[in-house]
Protein backbone atom coordinates (compact mmCIF):
# COMPACT_ATOMS: atom_id res chain seq x y z
CA UNK A 1 0.00 0.00 0.00
CA UNK A 2 2.65 2.51 1.04
CA UNK A 3 4.84 1.41 -1.86
CA UNK A 4 2.16 2.32 -4.40
CA UNK A 5 0.67 5.43 -2.80
CA UNK A 6 3.78 7.08 -1.38
CA UNK A 7 6.83 5.89 -3.45
CA UNK A 8 9.27 8.57 -2.26
CA UNK A 9 12.02 6.01 -1.60
CA UNK A 10 11.99 4.97 -5.30
CA UNK A 11 12.08 8.41 -6.87
CA UNK A 12 15.67 9.25 -7.98
CA UNK A 13 15.07 13.00 -7.65
CA UNK A 14 13.78 12.74 -4.08
CA UNK A 15 16.60 10.37 -3.15
CA UNK A 16 19.12 12.86 -4.55
CA UNK A 17 17.71 15.80 -2.61
CA UNK A 18 17.39 13.69 0.57
CA UNK A 19 21.20 13.60 0.62
CA UNK A 20 21.46 17.40 0.73
CA UNK A 21 21.71 19.21 4.11
CA UNK A 22 18.59 21.36 3.70
CA UNK A 23 16.35 18.40 2.91
CA UNK A 24 17.94 16.38 5.72
CA UNK A 25 16.65 19.07 8.08
CA UNK A 26 13.18 18.71 6.55
CA UNK A 27 13.23 14.94 7.09
CA UNK A 28 14.25 15.39 10.73
CA UNK A 29 11.50 17.97 11.27
CA UNK A 30 8.88 15.65 9.75
CA UNK A 31 10.08 12.82 11.98
CA UNK A 32 10.07 15.11 15.04
CA UNK A 33 6.52 16.27 14.28
CA UNK A 34 5.13 12.74 14.22
CA UNK A 35 7.11 11.71 17.31
CA UNK A 36 6.10 14.78 19.30
CA UNK A 37 2.39 14.26 18.63
CA UNK A 38 2.13 10.70 19.94
CA UNK A 39 2.30 9.11 23.37
CA UNK A 40 3.84 5.82 22.21
CA UNK A 41 7.08 7.00 23.86
CA UNK A 42 7.55 8.78 27.20
CA UNK A 43 8.49 12.44 26.78
CA UNK A 44 12.17 11.91 27.58
CA UNK A 45 12.37 8.97 25.19
CA UNK A 46 10.87 11.05 22.40
CA UNK A 47 13.36 13.87 23.01
CA UNK A 48 16.34 11.51 23.09
CA UNK A 49 15.12 9.71 19.95
CA UNK A 50 14.64 12.96 18.03
CA UNK A 51 18.04 14.30 19.11
CA UNK A 52 19.76 11.01 18.25
CA UNK A 53 18.15 10.84 14.81
CA UNK A 54 19.03 14.48 14.12
CA UNK A 55 22.72 13.94 14.92
CA UNK A 56 22.92 10.62 13.02
CA UNK A 57 21.29 12.24 9.99
CA UNK A 58 24.30 14.54 9.60
CA UNK A 59 26.95 12.21 11.03
CA UNK A 60 25.90 8.72 9.90
CA UNK A 61 29.47 7.36 10.11
CA UNK A 62 29.39 7.83 13.88
CA UNK A 63 25.99 6.26 14.42
CA UNK A 64 27.27 3.64 16.88
CA UNK A 65 28.77 6.26 19.18
CA UNK A 66 25.66 8.43 18.91
CA UNK A 67 23.36 5.49 19.65
CA UNK A 68 25.48 4.59 22.65
CA UNK A 69 25.20 8.17 23.96
CA UNK A 70 21.44 8.04 23.47
CA UNK A 71 21.28 4.78 25.40
CA UNK A 72 23.33 6.29 28.21
CA UNK A 73 20.93 9.24 28.48
CA UNK A 74 17.97 6.86 28.74
CA UNK A 75 19.75 4.72 31.31
CA UNK A 76 20.34 7.71 33.57
CA UNK A 77 16.94 9.28 33.00
CA UNK A 78 15.78 9.00 36.62
CA UNK A 79 18.90 10.94 37.67
CA UNK A 80 18.69 13.54 34.92
CA UNK A 81 14.95 14.16 34.87
CA UNK A 82 13.14 13.00 38.00
CA UNK A 83 9.59 13.14 36.66
CA UNK A 84 10.26 10.65 33.86
CA UNK A 85 9.37 7.00 34.62
CA UNK A 86 12.23 4.54 34.76
CA UNK A 87 11.37 1.50 32.65
CA UNK A 88 13.00 -1.05 34.93
CA UNK A 89 11.23 0.33 37.99
CA UNK A 90 8.00 0.67 36.03
CA UNK A 91 8.08 -2.96 34.84
CA UNK A 92 8.78 -4.14 38.38
CA UNK A 93 6.20 -1.79 39.89
CA UNK A 94 4.62 -4.30 42.27
CA UNK A 95 7.99 -5.52 43.50
CA UNK A 96 9.37 -2.14 44.47
CA UNK A 97 6.13 -0.68 45.80
CA UNK A 98 5.54 -3.63 48.11
CA UNK A 99 9.03 -3.29 49.55
CA UNK A 100 8.67 0.47 49.99
CA UNK A 101 5.38 0.10 51.87
CA UNK A 102 6.62 -2.63 54.20
CA UNK A 103 10.21 -1.70 54.95
CA UNK A 104 12.29 0.86 56.76
CA UNK A 105 15.15 0.41 54.30
CA UNK A 106 16.81 3.69 53.33
CA UNK A 107 18.41 2.51 50.09
CA UNK A 108 16.85 4.18 47.07
CA UNK A 109 15.45 1.75 44.50
CA UNK A 110 17.35 3.60 41.76
CA UNK A 111 20.65 2.95 43.56
CA UNK A 112 19.77 -0.73 43.91
CA UNK A 113 18.84 -0.85 40.24
CA UNK A 114 22.22 0.48 39.15
CA UNK A 115 24.03 -1.96 41.42
CA UNK A 116 21.99 -4.79 39.93
CA UNK A 117 22.62 -3.47 36.43
CA UNK A 118 26.39 -3.47 37.01
CA UNK A 119 26.17 -6.98 38.43
CA UNK A 120 24.09 -8.14 35.45
CA UNK A 121 26.69 -6.76 33.04
CA UNK A 122 29.54 -8.48 34.89
CA UNK A 123 27.76 -11.85 34.92
CA UNK A 124 26.59 -11.54 31.31
CA UNK A 125 30.01 -10.51 30.01
CA UNK A 126 31.63 -13.36 31.94
CA UNK A 127 29.22 -15.82 30.35
CA UNK A 128 29.81 -14.31 26.88
CA UNK A 129 33.57 -14.61 27.41
CA UNK A 130 33.29 -18.27 28.43
CA UNK A 131 31.03 -19.11 25.48
CA UNK A 132 33.36 -17.35 23.04
CA UNK A 133 36.75 -18.64 24.17
CA UNK A 134 35.97 -21.89 25.98
CA UNK A 135 33.44 -23.49 23.67
CA UNK A 136 35.52 -26.67 23.62
CA UNK A 137 33.72 -27.48 26.86
CA UNK A 138 30.34 -29.03 26.15
CA UNK A 139 28.46 -26.89 28.68
CA UNK A 140 29.39 -23.67 26.84
CA UNK A 141 28.17 -24.93 23.46
CA UNK A 142 24.58 -24.21 24.47
CA UNK A 143 24.71 -20.62 25.75
CA UNK A 144 20.98 -19.90 25.61
CA UNK A 145 20.12 -23.09 27.50
CA UNK A 146 22.73 -22.18 30.10
CA UNK A 147 21.39 -18.64 30.36
CA UNK A 148 17.78 -19.82 30.79
CA UNK A 149 18.82 -22.33 33.45
CA UNK A 150 20.64 -19.55 35.31
CA UNK A 151 17.62 -17.24 35.48
CA UNK A 152 15.20 -20.00 36.48
CA UNK A 153 17.61 -21.18 39.18
CA UNK A 154 17.66 -17.66 40.61
CA UNK A 155 13.85 -17.51 40.51
CA UNK A 156 13.57 -20.80 42.40
CA UNK A 157 16.08 -19.62 45.03
CA UNK A 158 14.25 -16.32 45.46
CA UNK A 159 10.85 -18.02 45.71
CA UNK A 160 11.69 -21.07 47.82
CA UNK A 161 14.87 -20.38 49.81
CA UNK A 162 14.50 -19.18 53.45
CA UNK A 163 15.77 -15.65 52.77
CA UNK A 164 15.29 -12.60 54.93
CA UNK A 165 13.07 -9.85 53.62
CA UNK A 166 16.06 -7.73 52.61
CA UNK A 167 17.83 -10.66 50.92
CA UNK A 168 14.67 -11.59 49.05
CA UNK A 169 14.11 -8.06 47.85
CA UNK A 170 17.69 -7.70 46.61
CA UNK A 171 17.54 -11.01 44.75
CA UNK A 172 14.15 -10.26 43.19
CA UNK A 173 15.34 -6.79 42.14
CA UNK A 174 18.34 -8.36 40.44
CA UNK A 175 16.09 -10.89 38.69
CA UNK A 176 13.86 -8.01 37.52
CA UNK A 177 16.84 -6.21 35.98
CA UNK A 178 18.16 -9.42 34.43
CA UNK A 179 14.76 -10.22 32.92
CA UNK A 180 14.58 -6.66 31.63
CA UNK A 181 17.60 -7.22 29.37
CA UNK A 182 17.37 -11.02 29.12
CA UNK A 183 16.73 -11.46 25.40
CA UNK A 184 19.01 -8.58 24.40
CA UNK A 185 21.91 -10.28 26.15
CA UNK A 186 20.64 -13.57 24.72
CA UNK A 187 21.21 -12.30 21.17
CA UNK A 188 24.78 -11.36 22.10
CA UNK A 189 25.32 -14.85 23.54
CA UNK A 190 23.84 -16.38 20.41
CA UNK A 191 26.05 -14.28 18.13
CA UNK A 192 29.20 -14.97 20.14
CA UNK A 193 29.37 -18.40 18.52
CA UNK A 194 29.71 -16.86 15.06
CA UNK A 195 32.15 -14.00 15.62
CA UNK A 196 34.99 -13.07 17.96
CA UNK A 197 34.83 -9.38 16.99
CA UNK A 198 32.05 -7.74 18.97
CA UNK A 199 30.83 -4.25 18.34
CA UNK A 200 30.53 -3.19 21.98
CA UNK A 201 29.05 0.22 21.16
CA UNK A 202 26.24 -1.31 19.10
CA UNK A 203 25.70 -4.13 21.58
CA UNK A 204 25.17 -1.82 24.53
CA UNK A 205 23.22 0.72 22.46
CA UNK A 206 20.93 -2.12 21.43
CA UNK A 207 20.30 -3.15 25.05
CA UNK A 208 18.35 0.09 25.59
CA UNK A 209 17.66 1.36 22.06
CA UNK A 210 16.48 4.87 21.36
CA UNK A 211 13.94 3.52 18.87
CA UNK A 212 11.83 2.07 21.68
CA UNK A 213 12.05 -0.57 24.35
CA UNK A 214 10.04 -3.67 25.18
CA UNK A 215 11.18 -7.06 26.46
CA UNK A 216 11.29 -8.02 22.77
CA UNK A 217 14.38 -6.79 20.87
CA UNK A 218 13.25 -4.95 17.74
CA UNK A 219 15.99 -5.33 15.15
CA UNK A 220 17.25 -8.60 16.66
CA UNK A 221 21.01 -8.71 17.33
CA UNK A 222 24.04 -6.67 16.34
CA UNK A 223 24.94 -8.93 13.41
CA UNK A 224 21.55 -8.40 11.81
CA UNK A 225 21.68 -4.63 12.37
CA UNK A 226 25.12 -4.45 10.77
CA UNK A 227 23.86 -6.44 7.79
CA UNK A 228 20.99 -4.05 7.13
CA UNK A 229 22.68 -0.72 7.94
CA UNK A 230 23.13 1.85 5.18
CA UNK A 231 26.65 1.68 3.75
CA UNK A 232 26.68 4.95 1.76
CA UNK A 233 24.83 8.25 1.54
CA UNK A 234 22.35 7.03 -1.07
CA UNK A 235 21.40 3.94 0.95
CA UNK A 236 21.10 6.10 4.04
CA UNK A 237 18.75 8.50 2.23
CA UNK A 238 16.60 5.63 0.96
CA UNK A 239 16.46 4.10 4.45
CA UNK A 240 15.39 7.38 6.03
CA UNK A 241 12.73 7.89 3.35
CA UNK A 242 11.41 4.43 4.17
CA UNK A 243 11.34 5.50 7.80
CA UNK A 244 9.35 8.64 6.95
CA UNK A 245 6.86 6.56 4.94
CA UNK A 246 6.37 4.14 7.80
CA UNK A 247 6.04 6.74 10.55
CA UNK A 248 3.50 8.58 8.42
CA UNK A 249 1.43 5.42 8.14
CA UNK A 250 1.98 4.65 11.84
CA UNK A 251 0.65 8.10 12.75
CA UNK A 252 -2.53 7.49 10.73
CA UNK A 253 -3.04 4.15 12.48
CA UNK A 254 -2.30 5.86 15.80
CA UNK A 255 -5.11 8.36 15.17
CA UNK A 256 -7.44 5.53 14.16
CA UNK A 257 -6.53 3.69 17.36
CA UNK A 258 -7.51 6.66 19.50
CA UNK A 259 -10.76 7.03 17.58
CA UNK A 260 -11.37 3.37 18.29
CA UNK A 261 -10.75 3.98 22.00
CA UNK A 262 -13.36 6.74 21.94
CA UNK A 263 -15.75 4.40 20.12
CA UNK A 264 -15.23 1.78 22.85
CA UNK A 265 -15.87 4.32 25.59
CA UNK A 266 -18.92 5.73 23.84
CA UNK A 267 -20.60 2.34 23.48
CA UNK A 268 -19.23 1.18 26.87
CA UNK A 269 -17.85 -2.02 25.40
CA UNK A 270 -16.56 -4.28 28.22
CA UNK A 271 -12.91 -5.33 28.11
CA UNK A 272 -12.22 -9.04 28.11
CA UNK A 273 -10.76 -9.10 31.62
CA UNK A 274 -13.80 -7.20 32.91
CA UNK A 275 -15.99 -9.79 31.22
CA UNK A 276 -14.08 -12.67 32.83
CA UNK A 277 -14.53 -11.06 36.25
CA UNK A 278 -18.24 -10.78 35.51
CA UNK A 279 -18.32 -14.50 34.72
CA UNK A 280 -16.48 -15.13 37.96
CA UNK A 281 -19.38 -13.40 39.74
CA UNK A 282 -21.91 -15.59 37.92
CA UNK A 283 -22.93 -13.05 35.26
CA UNK A 284 -23.07 -14.53 31.75
CA UNK A 285 -23.23 -12.46 28.54
CA UNK A 286 -25.58 -13.15 25.65
CA UNK A 287 -23.97 -14.56 22.52
CA UNK A 288 -23.81 -11.26 20.64
CA UNK A 289 -22.21 -9.43 23.57
CA UNK A 290 -19.62 -12.18 24.18
CA UNK A 291 -18.58 -12.18 20.52
CA UNK A 292 -18.46 -8.37 20.44
CA UNK A 293 -16.18 -8.36 23.49
CA UNK A 294 -13.85 -10.99 21.98
CA UNK A 295 -13.66 -9.41 18.52
CA UNK A 296 -12.99 -6.04 20.15
CA UNK A 297 -10.04 -7.48 22.10
CA UNK A 298 -8.62 -9.22 19.02
CA UNK A 299 -8.60 -6.20 16.73
CA UNK A 300 -7.52 -3.79 19.47
CA UNK A 301 -4.50 -5.99 20.29
CA UNK A 302 -3.62 -6.20 16.60
CA UNK A 303 -3.90 -2.44 16.08
CA UNK A 304 -1.91 -1.61 19.24
CA UNK A 305 0.90 -3.98 18.28
CA UNK A 306 0.97 -2.63 14.72
CA UNK A 307 1.15 1.01 15.81
CA UNK A 308 3.86 0.40 18.42
CA UNK A 309 5.92 -1.76 16.08
CA UNK A 310 5.67 0.71 13.19
CA UNK A 311 6.92 3.58 15.35
CA UNK A 312 9.84 1.51 16.64
CA UNK A 313 10.83 0.31 13.18
CA UNK A 314 10.46 3.79 11.64
CA UNK A 315 12.74 5.27 14.31
CA UNK A 316 15.28 2.50 13.72
CA UNK A 317 15.20 3.20 9.98
CA UNK A 318 15.79 6.89 10.63
CA UNK A 319 18.99 5.81 12.41
CA UNK A 320 20.15 4.11 9.20
CA UNK A 321 19.06 0.47 9.71
CA UNK A 322 16.69 -0.87 7.07
CA UNK A 323 14.98 -3.43 9.30
CA UNK A 324 11.76 -5.16 8.34
CA UNK A 325 8.37 -4.23 9.69
CA UNK A 326 7.18 -6.08 12.78
CA UNK A 327 3.57 -6.44 11.59
CA UNK A 328 2.93 -6.84 7.87
CA UNK A 329 -0.60 -7.30 6.47
CA UNK A 330 -1.79 -9.97 8.92
CA UNK A 331 -5.34 -9.78 7.54
CA UNK A 332 -4.08 -11.23 4.25
CA UNK A 333 -2.84 -14.43 5.90
CA UNK A 334 -4.28 -17.60 4.37
CA UNK A 335 -2.94 -20.09 6.93
CA UNK A 336 -2.37 -20.17 10.67
CA UNK A 337 1.40 -20.33 10.15
CA UNK A 338 1.36 -17.39 7.73
CA UNK A 339 -0.55 -15.22 10.18
CA UNK A 340 2.01 -16.06 12.88
CA UNK A 341 4.79 -14.88 10.52
CA UNK A 342 3.00 -11.65 9.68
CA UNK A 343 1.63 -10.66 13.07
CA UNK A 344 4.70 -10.24 15.31
CA UNK A 345 7.81 -10.75 13.19
CA UNK A 346 10.54 -10.05 15.75
CA UNK A 347 8.91 -12.24 18.38
CA UNK A 348 8.69 -15.03 15.82
CA UNK A 349 12.34 -14.49 14.87
CA UNK A 350 13.41 -14.63 18.51
CA UNK A 351 11.65 -17.97 18.98
CA UNK A 352 13.13 -19.27 15.73
CA UNK A 353 16.69 -18.28 16.64
CA UNK A 354 16.65 -19.52 20.23
CA UNK A 355 14.33 -22.54 20.08
CA UNK A 356 13.44 -23.61 16.53
CA UNK A 357 16.90 -23.93 14.99
CA UNK A 358 18.58 -25.63 17.99
CA UNK A 359 15.84 -28.29 17.99
CA UNK A 360 15.79 -28.56 14.19
CA UNK A 361 19.52 -29.31 13.91
CA UNK A 362 19.55 -31.67 16.88
CA UNK A 363 16.53 -34.01 16.75
CA UNK A 364 14.56 -36.24 14.34
CA UNK A 365 16.89 -35.74 11.38
CA UNK A 366 15.56 -38.84 9.60
CA UNK A 367 11.87 -37.99 10.07
CA UNK A 368 11.23 -34.66 8.30
CA UNK A 369 7.54 -34.25 9.20
CA UNK A 370 8.01 -35.10 12.86
CA UNK A 371 11.11 -32.88 12.86
CA UNK A 372 9.17 -29.90 11.53
CA UNK A 373 6.27 -30.43 13.93
CA UNK A 374 8.45 -30.83 17.05
CA UNK A 375 10.67 -27.86 16.23
CA UNK A 376 7.58 -25.70 15.72
CA UNK A 377 6.21 -26.88 19.05
CA UNK A 378 9.57 -26.11 20.67
CA UNK A 379 9.41 -22.49 19.47
CA UNK A 380 5.73 -21.54 19.44
CA UNK A 381 4.90 -23.37 22.67
CA UNK A 382 7.96 -23.97 24.85
CA UNK A 383 9.84 -20.79 23.90
CA UNK A 384 6.64 -18.75 23.98
CA UNK A 385 5.89 -19.92 27.53
CA UNK A 386 9.42 -19.15 28.75
CA UNK A 387 9.38 -15.65 27.22
CA UNK A 388 6.11 -14.62 28.86
CA UNK A 389 6.67 -16.37 32.17
CA UNK A 390 9.83 -14.31 32.69
CA UNK A 391 7.66 -11.18 32.53
CA UNK A 392 5.90 -12.24 35.74
CA UNK A 393 8.79 -11.38 38.09
CA UNK A 394 6.77 -8.80 40.08
CA UNK A 395 3.85 -11.22 40.40
CA UNK A 396 6.13 -14.05 41.55
CA UNK A 397 7.69 -11.79 44.18
CA UNK A 398 4.46 -10.31 45.50
CA UNK A 399 2.09 -13.29 45.28
CA UNK A 400 4.41 -16.30 45.21
CA UNK A 401 5.42 -18.81 42.56
CA UNK A 402 2.25 -20.88 42.97
CA UNK A 403 -0.13 -17.96 42.39
CA UNK A 404 1.93 -16.78 39.44
CA UNK A 405 1.76 -20.26 37.90
CA UNK A 406 -2.01 -20.56 38.39
CA UNK A 407 -2.53 -17.13 36.85
CA UNK A 408 -0.32 -18.20 33.96
CA UNK A 409 -2.35 -21.34 33.12
CA UNK A 410 -4.52 -19.65 30.43
CA UNK A 411 -1.40 -18.59 28.55
CA UNK A 412 0.09 -22.09 28.80
CA UNK A 413 -3.06 -23.45 27.18
CA UNK A 414 -2.89 -20.69 24.57
CA UNK A 415 0.72 -21.55 23.71
CA UNK A 416 0.04 -25.30 23.50
CA UNK A 417 -2.92 -24.85 21.14
CA UNK A 418 -0.98 -22.28 19.11
CA UNK A 419 2.10 -24.49 18.71
CA UNK A 420 0.08 -27.56 17.68
CA UNK A 421 -2.00 -25.53 15.22
CA UNK A 422 1.01 -23.86 13.59
CA UNK A 423 2.76 -27.23 13.36
CA UNK A 424 -0.16 -28.85 11.52
CA UNK A 425 -0.57 -25.74 9.36
CA UNK A 426 3.04 -25.97 8.21
CA UNK A 427 2.73 -29.68 7.43
CA UNK A 428 -0.44 -29.03 5.47
CA UNK A 429 1.23 -26.22 3.51
CA UNK A 430 4.10 -28.53 2.55
CA UNK A 431 1.65 -31.12 1.22
CA UNK A 432 -0.34 -28.52 -0.72
CA UNK A 433 2.82 -27.12 -2.29
CA UNK A 434 3.75 -30.57 -3.50
CA UNK A 435 0.30 -31.12 -4.97
CA UNK A 436 0.04 -27.75 -6.72
CA UNK A 437 2.56 -24.97 -6.59
CA UNK A 438 0.11 -22.20 -7.46
CA UNK A 439 -2.94 -23.07 -5.40
CA UNK A 440 -5.51 -20.24 -5.26
CA UNK A 441 -6.71 -19.62 -1.72
CA UNK A 442 -10.23 -18.38 -1.04
CA UNK A 443 -11.55 -15.59 1.13
CA UNK A 444 -12.85 -18.23 3.52
CA UNK A 445 -9.27 -19.23 4.32
CA UNK A 446 -8.49 -15.76 5.66
CA UNK A 447 -11.76 -15.57 7.58
CA UNK A 448 -11.19 -18.96 9.20
CA UNK A 449 -7.63 -18.02 10.20
CA UNK A 450 -8.78 -14.73 11.75
CA UNK A 451 -11.64 -16.51 13.51
CA UNK A 452 -9.20 -19.07 14.96
CA UNK A 453 -6.87 -16.39 16.36
CA UNK A 454 -9.83 -14.32 17.55
CA UNK A 455 -11.19 -17.19 19.66
CA UNK A 456 -7.70 -18.18 20.80
CA UNK A 457 -7.00 -14.68 22.12
CA UNK A 458 -9.48 -15.51 24.88
CA UNK A 459 -6.58 -17.32 26.56
CA UNK A 460 -3.87 -14.86 25.49
CA UNK A 461 -3.27 -13.34 28.92
CA UNK A 462 0.15 -13.79 30.59
CA UNK A 463 -1.48 -13.39 34.00
CA UNK A 464 -5.03 -13.27 35.35
CA UNK A 465 -6.09 -13.27 38.98
CA UNK A 466 -9.15 -15.52 38.53
CA UNK A 467 -9.57 -19.19 37.66
CA UNK A 468 -9.07 -20.47 34.11
CA UNK A 469 -12.56 -22.00 34.37
CA UNK A 470 -13.99 -18.54 33.70
CA UNK A 471 -12.25 -18.58 30.31
CA UNK A 472 -14.01 -21.84 29.50
CA UNK A 473 -17.34 -20.41 30.70
CA UNK A 474 -16.84 -17.44 28.37
CA UNK A 475 -15.89 -19.80 25.53
CA UNK A 476 -19.09 -21.78 26.07
CA UNK A 477 -21.19 -18.62 26.05
CA UNK A 478 -19.88 -17.81 22.57
CA UNK A 479 -22.00 -20.75 21.36
CA UNK A 480 -24.89 -20.39 23.78
CA UNK A 481 -23.76 -22.81 26.48
CA UNK A 482 -23.92 -21.86 30.15
CA UNK A 483 -22.85 -23.64 33.34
Amino acid sequence: MLKNIFPIDQNPTIIYFAQRPFFKIILVLIFAFFMANTNIFPVLWRNVAIATVAVITFLPKYRYIILFCGMFCLLLNNLLIKEQPDWVLFRANYLFEIFRNNSDNYFGTAVIKYIDLALMIVISETLIFLVTYYNRFRIFRYPITLYICLIFSLILVAALAPLTKMQGFLLWSYIAVMNHYFWFVGYTLHESRFTNKRNFLLDYARYLPVWGFTALPYGKGSIYLQQVEAKNSEEFAVTQLKGIKLIWWAFILYCLLHLYYQFEDGFKMPKLMEALHDYNQGLHYPIWKAWTCLIDRFFRMMLELTVTGHFFVACCRMCGFRILRNTYKPLQARTIAEYWNRYNYYFKELLVEFFFYPTFFKFFKKMPKLRMFCTTLSAATFGNIIFHFLLLTPVMMSLGLGRAYRGFLPYILYAVILGISIGFSQLRSLEENKAQDKAVTSLMSSISVLLFYCVLCLFNSPYQDISIMNNFKFFGSLFGFKW
